[in-house]
Order: C-alpha cells, then structure tokens, then sequence
C-alpha cells in the first residue's frame, strides 16, 4: 500500500515536473519509512515470534518475483 502510494507520487511528480511534488515524493517516502518501522515494533510487540516468521518470509517494499516451491502450507 505504501510503496503503491509512493509510486503514484513518482507519476505525479514525472508528469509535471514540478519541484514541489518531487519534494512531497522525498518527504512521504521518508515519512512511510519511518512509519513501517514503527507500525512493525508494534507487531512484533503484540505477535512476537509469528511476525518475526512472516517478516523472514515477506518482504518489506516490492514482492519477489520467485515461486515458492512445493504446496502451501495448510492453515
């Protein structure tokens, strides 16, 4: 959701070129770092050792492009 947020501002900012919304891009990209790393302490606070896995198995910004191998894992 983030990055999608953050790419918008990239369009916006390539389109018209203007340094106030390159500056917005630099700002809310800044800011949404700030944020995730925030929001995650508070995750790992509440779920502990579960978020810790899912941080190992998900990444952060973009989604690997790589198939996992072998059937998902039953819930």
């Amino acid at each position: 959701m983030y990055a999608a947020e953050a790419v918008v501002w990239l369009g916006w900012a390539l389109f018209y070129g203007r340094p106030a919304i390159w500056a917005g891009l630099a700002i809310e990209c800044a800011a949404f770092a700030r944020i995730v790393r925030w929001e995650e302490r508070r995750l790992l606070g509440r779920f502990g050792g579960d978020y810790r896995a899912y941080l190992a198995e998900v990444p952060r910004w973009v989604p690997r492009s790589e198939r996992r191998a072998g059937p998902l894992p039953a819930q």
